[in-house]
């Protein structure tokens, strides 16, 4: 088994945990979002099955999109295609078959 000193450890870990992250939400963001995820009739869940046609689905999530609502659903063809679907938050019906990313 490897042996690093603690003290290496510390050093490379600290800044880690000290820095923000880069992509986490504002406030302003999250109350925009919020009454958006309440009053949506599709679960993520749901979004994730609707999307298997278009790829195998690897993740999902809520989002504000140019002042929209969406469900977008990441998924993957062929083992290295990534592509995002767009679906209907309301509806689970899909709005955008599959954009590659």
């Amino acid at each position: 088994m490897l042996k690093v000193p603690f003290a290496l450890v510390s050093v490379l870990a600290i800044p880690l945990w000290v820095m923000p992250a880069g992509a986490a939400m504002t406030d302003k963001d999250k109350a925009e979002l919020a009454p958006v995820v309440a009053g949506a009739k599709v679960t993520l869940e749901q979004g994730l099955a609707a999307s298997k046609k278009n790829g195998k689905p690897v993740s999902a999530k809520f989002e504000i999109e140019n002042g929209k609502p969406q469900l977008s659903v990441y998924t993957i063809k062929d083992g290295s295609k990534y592509f995002e679907v767009i679906v209907d938050h309301t509806s689970g019906e899909i709005r955008s078959p599959g954009a590659m990313i």
